[in-house]
């Protein structure tokens, strides 16, 4: 407990001990006043090793972000920052540029013969004609025809569903600092 010493008092050190309104930490024989004391405490709070504009992951709520940051939401001067993930600038995208998209799946698409699976289609028959069998005859009198099948399949257009091709991830919280 503190006890406020009325004047006259009188207290004694080694060496003589001057009072400032400054701190600069190069003098051991200054002892700083209450005000310059209250600054610097106030400068290293708010520091915390962040300058203003620095954005960083919160492991916490909305509502547990930290004084003196605000959500990377579009905001504020804030960058879009919600549902994204972040790609390093520089080649391909320029700095602060957004891109990409949530949409995913596939669009419908008519297939050409040419992108039809190679396939063919067998016949058989008998060429004895005229036995009542439930063959299909290809020539009864020894005359030989080609006979082809039609084309198969409709062409109509057709898609594959929605694939997910987004990576393990979990959803943090980008802050940045005021």
């Amino acid at each position: 407990m503190s006890q406020i010493i009325p004047p006259p008092f009188k207290v004694e050190f080694p060496e003589q001990i001057a009072l400032s309104d400054r701190i600069d930490g190069e003098r051991t024989n200054v002892a700083a006043s209450e005000k310059a004391v209250g600054a610097l405490n106030q400068k290293v709070n708010s520091l915390e090793g962040y300058q203003s504009g620095d954005i960083k992951i919160h492991n916490g709520t909305i509502a547990t972000i930290p004084s003196g940051w605000v959500l990377c939401d579009g905001a504020n001067g804030t960058p879009p920052m919600v549902d994204r993930a972040i790609v390093g600038a520089g080649g391909q995208y320029q700095p602060k540029q957004v891109f990409g998209s949530d949409v995913r799946g596939t669009e419908s698409r008519t297939l050409s013969a040419g992108q039809m699976p190679s396939h063919g289609h067998r016949q058989s028959g008998d060429d004895r004609g005229g036995r009542g069998s439930n063959r299909v005859i290809l020539h009864t009198n020894g005359a030989r025809k080609a006979y082809r099948t039609h084309a198969a399949g409709g062409n109509q257009p057709h898609n594959h569903g929605n694939i997910d091709v987004r990576q393990k991830s979990i959803a943090l919280i980008w802050i940045m600092k005021l």
